[in-house]
């Protein structure tokens, strides 16, 4: 066509194929490969003209083995007279073909369609940014919630003891400060109840003792317990 002053270029490309029915899409393999001529006329652009001879339809829609015939050599897979491994190959390319397109080529795109298809609705990078900004802060409060409750719910038996000790001195007019010690606390007591100072300086030294010294027995426990009991208005 060129030596006829024809523009003219050779097409490389793929004709006919495999419907896999395992995962409904097109096995396109080398076997389909294919060449063709296409020349350019005025008004029309390229037009294709094969030359090759005519191909036949059950090529290009069954495939490759149905449109040969019986005694033309073909690829092991592409044999009609093994169904079972045939059927095999078709089930590995699917799982092969879900590999690519999940995990290999799991853009973002995807993400968005999948976050589609399960919202029901059209989503954006910023709706998706902001869903997952409030599930995680959502998970988080709801963590320091638990967590909270549980430290709440872990207290000793002398904390409990120790908390008493606070509320009985409460009604007796001294409230004690988030940042004063125990002892802090007993001195400014004894100062304003000189009636309760060896009381509280009992109750002091064995919440000290028990809290980060002796060991927590059963009978200095319950001796706290009743010099606390002692701490009355």
């Amino acid at each position: 066509m060129r030596a006829a002053g024809i523009p003219a270029r050779v097409v490389l490309g793929y004709q006919g194929g495999e419907i896999n029915p395992v995962g409904r899409y097109l096995i396109v393999r080398q076997s389909s490969a294919h060449a063709w001529a296409e020349v350019w006329l005025q008004d029309q652009g390229w037009v294709r003209v094969d030359p090759t001879a005519a191909v036949s339809p059950t090529r290009v829609e069954r495939g490759l083995n149905f449109a040969l015939p019986d005694e033309a050599v073909l690829p092991l897979m592409a044999r009609p007279e093994f169904p079972l491994l045939h059927k095999l190959y078709q089930n590995w390319d699917a799982v092969n073909n879900g590999w690519n397109q999940w995990v290999l080529g799991y853009n973002q795109q995807r993400q968005l369609e999948l976050f589609s298809r399960l919202t029901g609705k059209k989503v954006d990078w910023s709706w998706l940014i902001s869903s997952m900004l409030i599930g995680l802060f959502s998970i988080l409060g709801l963590l320091s919630l638990l967590l909270f409750r549980r430290s709440r719910g872990k207290s000793t038996p002398l904390q409990r003891l120790y908390q008493d000790y606070l509320r009985r001195l409460a009604k007796l007019g001294i409230h004690s400060h988030p940042s004063e010690s125990p002892t802090a606390l007993a001195q400014r007591a004894s100062q304003q109840l000189p009636q309760h100072a060896q009381t509280l300086q009992e109750i002091t030294s064995l919440y000290l003792a028990l809290r980060y010294g002796m060991p927590r027995s059963a009978q200095t426990v319950a001796e706290f317990r009743l010099w606390i009991e002692k701490l009355k208005p």
